[in-house]
């Protein structure tokens, strides 16, 4: 009963026309609206994909120039490593190996190291140490490797900022590497650094490879002349870049092999001569 007579009531009212179009005026605008957004909105996502695709592209292509160039600079460092591996399996004082070192080989025992009176009182290496250091040059560490077995070997490093003085002192082993290297002073063509230009492993013959970088001279023989004649002029890496000259040689005394490693731009060949000779076996 009270839904029909609702009904009746409703059937009954006349709309508002003007609020009706109003109503349809405002809907439409919103519609419009809508419209237009959507359109943006599938304008920008168009914009944004093409965006993305050119992005894509230009990646893959830098990609592929970075990988060429990745390649090429692999290829080139492996062919240094190459030369280095060549030149540091057979080098005795290597140039940037430092002398304390914690790696040690499955065979090899704990260093030894000693304080630098301790090494100018040792009874086997005592006797090959310069008495007579620059006083610039301060005692930087002593140390015996492989103590008490056939690979012994006993180094002692003094240095001042980037320069230094390394020794390096083991036996003579009768190797045929200690053959090629052992040179007499009148052979200045296997021994004369100067006649060759860095990369030595490119400029070297390999017959020459041993005697031209580490040669072994007998003491009596070793004079400012012959290290004349072993002098490296090295430019440091980096920003500083500090350019050093470098004298690497060996004299063999007593079945011993003492090697020289001196880094320095302040002495001259008649100074690192006074060092050598400042030991107890070279009087």
């Amino acid at each position: 009963m009270f839904e029909d007579s609702y009904r009746s009531y409703l059937e009954k009212i006349e709309p508002n026309k003007a609020l009706v179009e109003k109503t349809k005026e405002m809907m439409y605008k919103e519609q419009r609206k809508l419209f237009k957004s959507s359109k943006d909105f599938k304008y920008r996502k168009i914009l944004a994909t093409a965006a993305i695709l050119t992005i894509l592209a230009t990646s893959v292509s830098k990609f592929q120039e970075v990988r060429v160039y990745i390649a090429s600079k692999q290829s080139a460092y492996k062919n240094d490593m190459s030369a280095i591996a060549t030149e540091d399996k057979q080098t005795m004082t290597g140039d940037k190996v430092p002398i304390n070192t914690d790696q040690k080989a499955e065979n090899e025992v704990d260093p030894v190291f000693l304080s630098e009176a301790d090494s100018y009182v040792h009874e086997v290496y005592g006797k090959f140490l310069p008495k007579a250091v620059p006083e610039a040059y301060q005692f930087e560490e002593a140390v015996i490797y492989n103590e008490n077995t056939v690979e012994e070997k006993f180094l002692i490093l003094y240095t001042e900022d980037f320069k230094e003085i390394r020794i390096s002192i083991s036996r003579s082993d009768g190797t045929a590497d200690y053959v090629e290297r052992v040179v007499k002073a009148e052979e200045t063509e296997r021994y004369n650094i100067s006649d060759y230009s860095v990369p030595y492993a490119d400029t070297i013959p390999e017959p020459l490879y041993l005697s031209m970088r580490h040669p072994i001279f007998q003491w009596n023989e070793l004079t400012p002349e012959v290290l004349a004649m072993r002098k490296e002029l090295r430019v440091e890496k980096g920003e500083a870049r500090q350019s050093n000259i470098v004298y690497r040689f060996a004299v063999e005394e007593q079945g011993y092999i003492i090697d020289y490693y001196i880094k320095s731009d302040d002495l001259s060949n008649e100074d690192i001569f006074s060092v050598i000779k400042s030991s107890e076996i070279f009087k």
